[in-house]
């Protein structure tokens, strides 16, 4: 985000969202018993999606004014935006796969899948279709879940 699209007071909200997810999660895995006492955890994820929408939006609007030409504004957008996250997609990969293939080799058919529909941005429905769900505790072993939310943020571009 640059000094166009900052607005202050969205840091603050970022960060309570961030903590929610975290302990969202810490429930779900230390003490799913109790989780019914923080239900809401899912409301911090789709309000990232509804900030991510408006800030991506606003970011657009403001370099389009300037550029006038939308096609390449978008372009640049979904250009920088691979740029950023493939960095960490190659280095997951590199890591993930050696690791996975000497402690869980039984693994390796299911993260080869993982890694093949999260690269798509369809691991979430890859989820869907497996009919995994996610927000029970499951008994395989996924490493790359977190691709979910991914696969929708590119769907939406």
């Amino acid at each position: 985000m640059n000094k166009l699209t900052k607005i202050d007071g969205l840091d603050g909200f970022r960060g309570i969202l961030v903590l929610s997810v975290i302990i969202f999660h810490a429930f779900l895995i230390f003490s799913p018993e109790n989780l019914s006492k923080f239900n809401g955890g899912f409301l911090a994820v789709e309000s990232f999606f509804v900030l991510s929408g408006f800030l991506i939006t606003k970011s657009l609007i403001v370099k389009n004014k300037e550029l006038n030409n939308f096609s390449e504004v978008y372009l640049d957008f979904l250009k920088s935006r691979l740029l950023r996250l493939l960095p960490a997609f190659t280095l997951l990969f590199i890591t993930e796969i050696p690791i996975v293939h000497l402690f869980f080799p039984e693994r390796l058919k299911n993260l080869s899948n993982e890694l093949l529909f999260g690269s798509l941005n369809v691991y979430n429905w890859w989820l869907i279709i497996r009919e995994i769900p996610y927000f029970e505790r499951f008994q395989e072993v996924l490493f790359n879940l977190h691709f979910w939310s991914l696969s929708i943020e590119w769907q939406y571009y």
